[in-house]
């Protein structure tokens, strides 16, 4: 297993939390309203550190739903941000547009959620997290990247 490792840049496990997608309630056209959750590893998580991930996603989504408070004409819309090792979390942007209020939500629910959010545990290096700002509960999707480290090219002579 840590040949498949050092051999590929990029190890995918992909787990769901959930087996549902959400649609928007608003729009006709089908939009994909799943969670994402990147997590950027320094090595293969153990099943216990799986296990620690998802009950760190599980608390990220429930601290981010407490924190929300739609507009009452509120659009759906979907915010994306990074959480690093340290716990800081940065790069908030508004990935699927609604009108101001929604989206000003949106951002505004994610900051204060994450403001105050615990370091992650190691071999965990960030997370990208892309959540959805719907009527109903989100649906995550986890998938862990394992990050090979840079290799130092020696200079020819």
């Amino acid at each position: 297993m840590s040949s498949l490792i050092q051999r590929s840049a990029l190890f995918f496990c992909v787990m769901n939390l959930a087996s549902a997608v959400q649609a928007s309630p608003t729009s006709q056209a089908k939009v994909d309203w799943q969670m994402r959750v990147v997590a950027h590893c320094s090595s293969q998580p153990s099943k216990t550190q799986l296990e620690d991930i998802q009950a760190y996603v599980g608390k990220l989504t429930k601290t981010v739903q407490r924190n929300w408070f739609p507009p009452k004409d509120g659009d759906p819309c979907m915010v994306k941000f990074v959480i690093e090792s340290t716990g800081v979390s940065k790069d908030f942007t508004v990935t699927k547009h609604a009108g101001r209020f929604s989206e000003y939500a949106a951002l505004r629910a994610v900051d204060k959620a994450t403001r105050y959010f615990p370091a992650l545990e190691s071999p965990l290096r960030s997370f990208e997290v892309e959540f959805p700002f719907t009527f109903s509960p989100p649906v995550a999707t986890l998938s862990i990247v394992i990050d090979k480290p840079a290799q130092t090219q020696k200079p020819q002579n």
